[in-house]
């Protein structure tokens, strides 16, 4: 029996397809004689009305069941169809991705099927249409217009790229309100319609997995000089390179370049250049240039000498080129890594983790104090000195003697174990989000120029951020479930 209370006349009804042809007062005005309900009740279950309607609506549940109903056929072919159009949308939204990941042009002059400019995004359909049953369908309709909706203008283009961005970008944010220390690299370029572009990468650390990992929400963009420098660089780039081996690494080339700075090298360069020039057919010489009488300067008060000018080319090739460059990258290395060195020093207690154990304790606490202090800010502090220092001395009796900061983030993950070392887990976490070097952004102006050259200089501004989010994020858009 299905009954129903109406509020507004505080009575009873039962419930009947047909209550007009009914007799019963229970189904036509309902009741509100509640001292005789029961009463009511058990009369009206024994009527032939109820027991007739009570058959039918058990025998409509049995044919629903069953899907015998009368429009049991109609629906079988709304569910065809939409099954259909939700394949031809997976295919779709799958080649966009494959295009996106690839920096593939999608558009061209025609937005028609089978025509010479469509350009690749249709030309993929065509092909899609010969060997894949759906989209050979789907092709068939749009081409004997069938239908209208087609789902490959450039409407549903920008719509598809659009929503594979916010899904990335969704899973960014949720990583982000996972991790607790994040750092942020923002950087900016001209693209090739004169706009200027900004690149942000977040750098976080991921301790969700068993196996910890860095990441980055993610290639820049000679001579014997060059290729020392160039190793360097290239070494900086590699995202298991840590501060400590950025530091050591930089240190050896600003070495190498001071040293570099000699005479016995300048007179090896000279050599080198000379061999060069004989290969290529010059002669290896300086040219002569016509003589000029020097100026001469007026000089300050007091300034005792006199500057006498460098006649001799070979010297003033060595001082006013070979020199000034040295001097120009010397510099920039003590510029541009005093705060990477001073990082390092905050935080080197913890490079070199298996060697705590044979370490006095004097400087262990030094060096603990003074990452302490580096992690406070007022009177909130992220690391506790004394219990850090513990903890290290512990830790270090377990890992490998080739163990690095990763390697023991790891075990305290793989093992459960942040509780255990609380300290070390929020120092090593801060530490491996630290960057060393601003390629990850670099990295996003190659993507830029890959996707946005000459030939699509007017690609709006809402596709390409689109476009550049899928194609540097290319493994979290494959992790998005169609």
């Amino acid at each position: 029996m299905a009954c129903l209370f109406q509020a507004k006349r505080c009575s009873l009804l039962c419930f009947k397809k047909n209550s007009h042809e009914c007799k019963s007062a229970l189904v036509r005005d309902g009741t509100r004689d509640w001292k005789n309900l029961c009463h009511l009740l058990s009369s009206h279950e024994k009527s032939h009305d109820h027991l007739d309607s009570f058959q039918r609506w058990k025998e409509l549940e049995i044919r629903l069941v069953s899907k015998q109903t009368i429009d049991a056929q109609a629906q079988r072919v709304i569910d065809g169809e939409t099954l259909h159009w939700q394949q031809v949308l997976q295919r779709l939204i799958a080649l966009m991705r494959v295009m996106a990941t690839q920096n593939i042009a999608l558009r061209g002059t025609t937005d028609r099927l089978n025509e010479p400019n469509n350009r690749n995004f249709l030309k993929f359909v065509e092909m899609l249409g010969i060997f894949d049953g759906i989209m050979k369908e789907h092709v068939r309709r749009v081409q004997s217009k069938e239908t209208h909706v087609h789902y490959l203008g450039k409407r549903i283009q920008n719509e598809i790229i659009d929503m594979l961005a916010q899904e990335i970008q969704q899973t960014v944010c949720s990583d982000l309100k996972a991790a607790k220390y994040v750092s942020i690299i923002l950087n900016c370029t001209p693209d090739k319609s004169k706009t200027e572009q900004m690149t942000m990468v977040v750098r976080l650390v991921s301790t969700e997995d068993e196996t910890p990992q860095r990441h980055e929400m993610g290639e820049p963009g000679g001579g014997y000089i060059l290729f020392k420098v160039n190793i360097t660089s290239k070494s900086l780039q590699t995202v298991s390179f840590n501060i400590s081996l950025a530091v050591v690494q930089l240190n050896s080339t600003r070495v190498f370049l001071q040293d570099y700075r000699s005479d016995a090298a300048f007179a090896g360069v000279l050599a080198s250049a000379k061999e060069l020039a004989e290969e290529v057919g010059f002669e290896p010489c300086f040219p002569v240039q016509p003589t000029v009488r020097p100026r001469k300067k007026r000089s300050l008060f007091g300034y005792e000498g006199e500057d006498e000018p460098v006649t001799d080319l070979q010297q003033k090739f060595k001082v006013h080129f070979f020199n000034q460059i040295l001097d120009f990258a010397i510099q920039s290395f003590n510029e541009r890594f005093t705060q990477l060195e001073e990082h390092s020093s905050i935080f080197s207690i913890l490079y070199n983790i298996p060697t705590i154990k044979d370490m006095d304790t004097a400087a262990l606490t030094r060096d603990c104090t003074t990452l302490e202090r580096a992690l406070t800010y007022r009177d909130s502090r992220d690391i506790d000195a004394k219990d850090l220092c513990n903890e290290l001395k512990v830790l270090s009796r377990r890992l490998d003697s080739e163990a690095e900061p990763l390697n023991a983030l790891e075990y305290i993950t793989r093992h459960q174990m942040a509780s255990l070392y609380p300290n070390a887990f929020v120092a090593l976490r801060v530490l491996l989000t630290l960057p060393e070097t601003v390629a990850s952004g670099e990295r996003t102006f190659s993507k830029l120029k890959l996707m946005k050259n000459y030939l699509r200089s007017t690609m709006s501004q809402e596709r390409l951020n689109g476009l550049a989010t899928i194609s540097i994020e290319h493994e979290l858009s494959y992790k998005i479930n169609l």
